[in-house]
């Protein structure tokens, strides 16, 4: 090669910019990849799995909502969390941004924060609220019912599991945030059900019958219990969460193959919420005690770390960190890190009340 060529070469591949990587579709692959590595294995029973003519699972093509569009990142960048609280003013604040809440439901049990929105329910209607202060339907074909199980995240993919009232059915759907494509959902007929935890592509469920484990990646779905019909612990027992391949549970210990994957935690409680990482317990408490026996608990610098439950109120951030509104100057709302524990103050929310029970922190009140 002549050095006028090289030169040449050299000068336009130099000028040539290269196209920026579609991160969103590396974190659906990479968290695809996962599920099927950590899919639920059967015993081999086909008396462990839900029927299909009773329950229909459908693995959803990849269908986006007309009525739905994303804000991809916002003014904080997903990285640093929605930071989602009310104001008593009538506002929510949704990544630094304030909007007014208007006719949103109940945001403090039923609603999910998630990296770009916030999903919510109103009139029995599954909605979004992006970062730009947009609403839309979740669900296009879904009318207003009393169907309103809590809505869960998943840590590792920007997936949201919710419930929708279709044609008279009840269905549990998951639907990708970042995209607005829904990933899959399950008829449940006429079978009120509620959702307890996701994480990982893996939706848990329970109804009076029991508890299952749905893997969304493969349709399946696996009994937490080996056998429900005669226990009445078993159907009064529920995860309380799902986080890193931990679960924590309360009531009777999980022996069936939809928990064969985890570390199972007993909780003391149900108001209690795992880290991202599964290894710290979060309660009404700015002391998060650890899972594993033996390891160092979590203490944030803010907020008290006694369990009095009117002296602040807690929740977990959508990147992790756990956010802390504490009385003081009206009430104040802190982002803290972990396991560090040093917090920063990101906000301050108006109130007349207080010491009120009442969670400013979206989704605060499902389980804390």
């Amino acid at each position: 090669m002549t050095t006028d060529l090289r030169d040449l070469l050299d000068q336009r591949l130099g000028a040539v910019v290269p196209p920026p990587g579609d991160l969103g579709r590396a974190q659906r692959e990479g968290s695809r990849i996962r599920r099927r590595r950590r899919a639920l294995i059967g015993t081999g029973s086909s008396a462990v799995l839900i029927a299909a003519t009773v329950l229909a699972v459908v693995l959803a093509p990849a269908t986006r909502s007309p009525e739905y569009t994303v804000d991809p990142l916002g003014p904080n960048g997903a990285a640093d969390g929605l930071r989602a609280f009310v104001d008593r003013n009538g506002s929510i604040t949704v990544g630094g941004r304030s909007f007014p809440q208007g006719e949103m439901g109940d945001l403090t049990s039923e609603a999910r924060a998630t990296p770009y929105g916030v999903g919510f329910y109103a009139d029995g209607v599954p909605m979004f609220l992006d970062r730009t202060g947009e609403r839309s339907k979740l669900e296009p074909e879904a009318g207003g019912s009393d169907f309103m199980p809590e809505m869960e995240v998943d840590s590792r993919a920007p997936l949201l599991a919710y419930g929708a009232t279709v044609g008279g059915r009840y269905r549990v759907v998951v639907r990708d945030v970042s995209t607005g494509e829904r990933v899959a959902y399950l008829d449940l007929g006429t079978r009120r059900t509620e959702i307890d935890a996701f994480d990982d592509g893996v939706v848990f469920l329970r109804d009076r019958r029991g508890s299952t484990a749905w893997d969304t990646s493969t349709g399946r779905q696996l009994a937490l219990h080996r056998d429900c019909a005669t226990s009445l612990d078993c159907r009064s027992s529920r995860v309380i969460d799902v986080r890193n391949g931990v679960l924590l549970y309360y009531g009777a210990r999980p022996d069936g193959p939809g928990a064969a994957a985890y570390r199972l935690v007993e909780g003391a409680q149900i108001e209690a919420r795992l880290t991202y990482s599964g290894a710290h317990l979060l309660r009404w408490s700015s002391r998060l005690k650890p899972t594993t026996s033996g390891d160092a608990p979590v203490v944030l610098d803010r907020g008290t770390t006694a369990l009095r439950r009117p002296e602040g109120q807690w929740g977990i951030d959508t990147d992790g960190s756990v956010l802390v509104a504490v009385w003081e100057d009206g009430v104040t709302i802190y982002d803290c890190e972990v396991p560090a524990g040093r917090c920063d103050r990101i906000g301050q929310a108006d109130s007349t009340e207080i010491g009120s029970k009442i969670p400013l922190l979206v989704g605060s009140d499902s389980n804390l």
